[in-house]
Order: C-alpha cells, then sequence, then structure tokens
C-alpha cells in the first residue's frame, strides 16, 4: 500500500474511532483515490456510511470490497450489515450466510445473523393482527351485527388465511376498513355500513388545484357510465401518438400528445414521467439564450371556445361566429420554486435557459409522487419518477442534490438505469470536487511547504504537501519531480519511477526528472533501462552535465560487473523483469548467436558485424545476463 494511501487510512479510522463519520468517510474516499483497488479502504467507508445511514452507497462499497477480493470475509459483513440497514433481511441473511461459508467461524457474520433475528417482520405482524378476526367481530360492539351475514363471514375466512392479497381485495368493503381501524385501536366507534349497489365509490386522487379539465373532457364525464373506460383509451392512444414523435425528435409535439393523454386520465404518472423526460430533453435541445420557450412548457394551453347560440331577428337559434380563444392551465402548471439554500449549478444566460425545461421536468415529476402516494402506483413507476427529477437536477449542475434523488429512486425499486445514473453522478461531483481545487497559487505554496519539509528530513510529511500541491495545479512537472525524491528516500521505488514518468509526461526537457528516474533504475541494478533513460536525456540536452556524470558512472558499474566472476544475482533478476530483454533471449536468431559465442568464436566475430545483433548483445552485457571475455 501507498504510504499517502496508509496515511489516509489511518485517519480516517481515527475519525471513525471518534464518531466522526463523514469526516472518516472522506479520508477514505480520499485514500481510495490515491489506491483504488485497495479493498479494506472500501470496507472501512462501507462501515462509515452505514454509520451514517447511508445503506445504499454503504452497500456500494461493500460489493466493490468484495469485488476485488471475493475471499475477504468482511466485506460479505459489511455487506450483510448494509441491506439489513435498507431492511432487506433475507437478502442481508444470504450475505452472512455467505461470508460464513467461507469462514464460518467469523464472529462478525454470527453477529449479523443474530442481529436480524430481532429484525421486525411487517407479514408476521398483518398474520397476527388477523388472527383472530371471528373472535374479533364477535366481541365487538358494533361489528357484532355483521356476524351472521355469510358473505362478511367469508371475508374474514380470507382475512386470516391471506391478510395482504384479502386486505387489498376487499378494502372498497367499509366494514372491512372498520375492522382493519379497529384492531390497529382506532376509529372504533364509526358505525359500520354495509356496502349497497348506489353506494359512490371512494374519495381518490384529485389533481392539482391548477388543473382545469378541457371542454371535451367535461362533456365526457358527464356521459352514462358504461362497462368500457372510455377516458383509458384515448389516454393510452395519445401517449403513443407522443412516443412516435419522441423518437423522431419531435418533443413540441410529442409534449402536447403527453399533455393530452394527462387530461384524459390524470392519476397514471407514466404519463407524467414520459412528460417530464420530454421537457429534459426539450432543454438539452435550446442552444441559444434567445430562444422563447413555449407556453405550454409552463402548461399553459390555448384553445378555441366552443361556439356559442343566439336568436336572430327572426327568433331563430344561431351560432356565433365570432369564436374567441381561452386560456387553460393543464394539470403541471404550477411554477418551480427553488428551495431555499438549494445548491447553485451554472448560472450563465444559455444554462438559465435550459433550468426553465428542467424546472418544469421537475415539477412534474413532483406532480407525479403526490398521485403516486394516495394511488399506491408501482414502485418502479415511482422510481423513474425520482431518476427524472435527478436528472433534471443534474442537467442543472445540482449533483449533490440530483444523488438524494438517484438515492430516493433506488430505495423505490432497483433499476439498471438509476444505478447508471448513480455512477455518472458520483463521477461528475468527484470532477467538479478536483475542478473546484484547483489553484495554482495554493499549489506552488504547497508545494515550497513541501521543500521545507523535504529539508528536515519529513519525508511523509513532503508527500502530503505535494500530493495537495499536485491536486492544486497538476499540469506542474515539478510537484511529480520533488515527490518522486520523497518516494525514493522512503525506498518506494514503484512510486518513484512513476511520478519521474508522469513528470516526463508532462515536460519532457526535465532533466531531474531525468536525472531521478535513471538514478532510481541505476539503484535497482535496471541497467538497460537506466542507459536508455540516459541516453533519451542527451538526445534532448547534450551538452546536460549531470546526465553526462551519471551516465559515465553507469558505465563505469556495468564494466565492473563484467569484470567479476561472480554473476549478480539482483542484476540479472532485475533485467529479466525487462519485457525488452527477455524478448532478446527468446528470439531464435539471438538463441543461435548466443549458441555460436560458446562454441564457435570465428562465427561469433561474424555476428558481431551486424549492427542489430551487436545493439542486442550490448544490451545483455549490460543486464549481466553475458560477460565479454
Amino acid at each position: 500500500m501507498a504510504e499517502e494511501s496508509l496515511q489516509l487510512k489511518n485517519k480516517g479510522n481515527e475519525a471513525f474511532q471518534g464518531g466522526r463519520f463523514q469526516e472518516a468517510v472522506d479520508f477514505f474516499t480520499q485514500a481510495i483515490a490515491v489506491d483504488p483497488q485497495n479493498h479494506i479502504l472500501y470496507s472501512n467507508r462501507s462501515a462509515a456510511r452505514a454509520e451514517l445511514k447511508q445503506f445504499e452507497l454503504a452497500l456500494d462499497d461493500a460489493e466493490k470490497c468484495i469485488e476485488i477480493k471475493p475471499d475477504f470475509v468482511k466485506g460479505y459483513s459489511r455487506k450483510g450489515a448494509a441491506l439489513h440497514g435498507m431492511e432487506m433481511i433475507e437478502e442481508a441473511r444470504m450475505a452472512y450466510n455467505e461470508g460464513l461459508s467461507r469462514d464460518p467461524n467469523n464472529a462478525a457474520c454470527k453477529e449479523g445473523i443474530a442481529s436480524l433475528a430481532n429484525a421486525p417482520d411487517p407479514m408476521a405482524a398483518m398474520n397476527n393482527l388477523f388472527k383472530n378476526a371471528r373472535s374479533f367481530v364477535r366481541n365487538h360492539p358494533t361489528l357484532s351485527q355483521h356476524q351472521n351475514d355469510p358473505q362478511f363471514m367469508a371475508i374474514l375466512d380470507e382475512l386470516e388465511r391471506d391478510p395482504t392479497n384479502a386486505l387489498t381485495k376487499h378494502m372498497q368493503d367499509p366494514r372491512v376498513m372498520q375492522l382493519f381501524s379497529a384492531m390497529l385501536g382506532i376509529d372504533q366507534n364509526m358505525p359500520p355500513q354495509p356496502p349497497t349497489q348506489n353506494q359512490p365509490p371512494p374519495q381518490s386522487y384529485q389533481p392539482p388545484p391548477s388543473y382545469q379539465p378541457p371542454p371535451s373532457y367535461t362533456q365526457q364525464s358527464t356521459k352514462p357510465t358504461t362497462t368500457t373506460t372510455p377516458i383509458q383509451s384515448p389516454a393510452v392512444a395519445e401517449k403513443e401518438l407522443g412516443n412516435k414523435e419522441y423518437k423522431k425528435r419531435n418533443f413540441l409535439a410529442a409534449l402536447q400528445h403527453y399533455n393530452n393523454a394527462i387530461r384524459h386520465d390524470p392519476k397514471n404518472i407514466t404519463y407524467y414521467n414520459n412528460k417530464s423526460s420530454c421537457l429534459i430533453e426539450m432543454g438539452n435541445s435550446v442552444k441559444s439564450a434567445d430562444e422563447p420557450v413555449p407556453d405550454i412548457v409552463y402548461g399553459i394551453v390555448a384553445q378555441k371556445a366552443p361556439s356559442e347560440t343566439r336568436e336572430n331577428d327572426d327568433g331563430d337559434l344561431i351560432a356565433d361566429d365570432d369564436e374567441e380563444e381561452v386560456v387553460h392551465e393543464t394539470a403541471t402548471a404550477r411554477k418551480y420554486v427553488e428551495p431555499e439554500g438549494a445548491e447553485q449549478g451554472p448560472q450563465d444566460e444559455l444554462q438559465l435557459k435550459k433550468n426553465e425545461y428542467y424546472n418544469a421536468a421537475i415539477v412534474c415529476s413532483e406532480d407525479a409522487l403526490a398521485i403516486a402516494k394516495v394511488e399506491r402506483s408501482d414502485y418502479e413507476h415511482v422510481a423513474k419518477a425520482w431518476i427524472r427529477i435527478g436528472t433534471a437536477q443534474m442537467k442543472k449542475g445540482q449533483l449533490k442534490t440530483a444523488l438524494d434523488s438517484i438515492v430516493h429512486s433506488l430505495a423505490e425499486k432497483r433499476l439498471d438505469e438509476a444505478e447508471k445514473k448513480r455512477r455518472e453522478i458520483q463521477k461528475l461531483i468527484e470532477e467538479k470536487e478536483i475542478r473546484d481545487y484547483l489553484d495554482p497559487v495554493k499549489g506552488e505554496e504547497a508545494r515550497l511547504a513541501g521543500n521545507e519539509a523535504f529539508g528536515k528530513g519529513d519525508f511523509a510529511g513532503a508527500i502530503a504537501l505535494y500530493t495537495d500541491a499536485i491536486k492544486r495545479n497538476p499540469e506542474d512537472a515539478r510537484m511529480y519531480s520533488n515527490r518522486a525524491a520523497c518516494y525514493a528516500k522512503m525506498m518506494n521505488w514503484s512510486n518513484a519511477l512513476t511520478d519521474c514518468d508522469k513528470a516526463l509526461s508532462i515536460d519532457p526537457n526535465f532533466m531531474k526528472a531525468y536525472l531521478r528516474k535513471g538514478s532510481v533504475q541505476t539503484f535497482l541494478k535496471q541497467y538497460p533501462q537506466a542507459l536508455k533513460t540516459y541516453e533519451t536525456a542527451l538526445k534532448v540536452d547534450p551538452n546536460n552535465v549531470d546526465i553526462q556524470q551519471a551516465y559515465r558512472e553507469l558505465m563505469m558499474k556495468i564494466q565492473e560487473a563484467q569484470q567479476s566472476d561472480v554473476p549478480d544475482e539482483r542484476q540479472v533478476q532485475e533485467a529479466m523483469k525487462d519485457p525488452e530483454i527477455r524478448s532478446i533471449l527468446q528470439d531464435p536468431v539471438m538463441q543461435n548467436v548466443l549458441q555460436d559465442m560458446q562454441t564457435n568464436p570465428m562465427k561469433a566475430r561474424e555476428h558481431l558485424q551486424n549492427p542489430k545483433v551487436s545493439e542486442a548483445l550490448a544490451k545483455l552485457m549490460a543486464a549481466g545476463i553475458i560477460k565479454a571475455r
């Protein structure tokens, strides 16, 4: 584990033990950015997020931990804890059992399973509620009058056998609702009435106050009811027309059809979800801040008023030819009001114009959620409404608010669409945090502070300062070169070489980076690689005294190794890590050359006349694979 990652992890652990869980999450997140394949960091962050009741995010971290290291049992206990927090009891039990299958004696998984025994079981509570329904009715002062009604007693049998489905099936029966309320200890004195044929249906969702049905809808509602559903078929037809226009990217036409569908069936949130998607796409399509926003986006629709009749001079009724436009509002006509203290996104004119569409989409989806609450809509449709809200907020630049909305969606139902959107928003948040942290002036201050720490021998502290300087100004090659020097002092050779390469990718003329890279390679006895580094540097600056001196010292080391009768095992091992050396040794031509060098010296001299063979032999000698005699 990199030194920087270890320090951040230790700070996260300290914050966790001190009960500062958000601070712990921040430290673990920084450590993951440095060492993204460290499973322990995801495990620790999962625990911290669980303490913050962020169970969805805790589950994501636990699953990532398991993905990186499937045999890490603690990952399964983290997953079980997150699922338990989400009240997914059976899934949590499966996670704990999977951990125990890998380590039967794991205490955390055993304790997790034991904690599930005390978890409430909603289905068991419902079953117990109606277990003695007949006895309850018999002893109830008002419900007892129905115990001689065979129909009602049959319903009681159903409630005792399958309470969940039976309650849903007979919810419209006032006696059942009276029974349910009485058993819960509320409204026990409400006099129950048996259902009658002419009894009006129970009160259901009413559209928002701004909703005014068009004339055609009002006329339909006054017609006698039949066995068919006349308001549903037109709504579906309008939705299909809207979908066709949407696929053609005729969003304004699609919006009109979705509005019509909502007016025909204002309780179906599918139409609201479609309308919200359409509004978001309309916002995406805005190219200029000068584009006017159609009134229909705000829910304002103009229609011709029906012709009025009047008497002419002869007393006959005739139609008035002067038709006037009347304006009414749709079911989602209210304007969006930004909550106080809301997260601020970009405020340029083009973005503000787009936001008018995105705000209309949020209003539409909020209305969908209000309807869903009353109508008990399907979880999937509710989840999609939250996705629309989150998408609109993301488009407005309100990323953290958008992430909260997507988490709401996942709590309703885990849809792939929401998972993808969550990952997209999290990536945008991370990128924004990186951009917001950029500050070359503060980066230079951190670099100078790192130099001071380096001079005092505080290499770990210097690494932290140089890392902060890199975050402030990632295009300054000096930051990486200086951090490479710290890593070399701490014998973290891999990170030192990585930082040197990064510095050279930013500035290929940075001699100090070449020098540091070559010195690390020389220390590791990677002589062929060090030769290549110095040769590249000399092509850039042939007169650089420091590079020339380092090159001479390297050649002396190679010559000393050639003159030694004892092979340097470490040098050979390092050489065999080099793909170029392995490629030379595996080349059939070079294998023949090496064979001739041992058995036929005259033939070997002929081979040396070939420049490619000569160059390959020089690399093998520098690597200590062969020795010249």
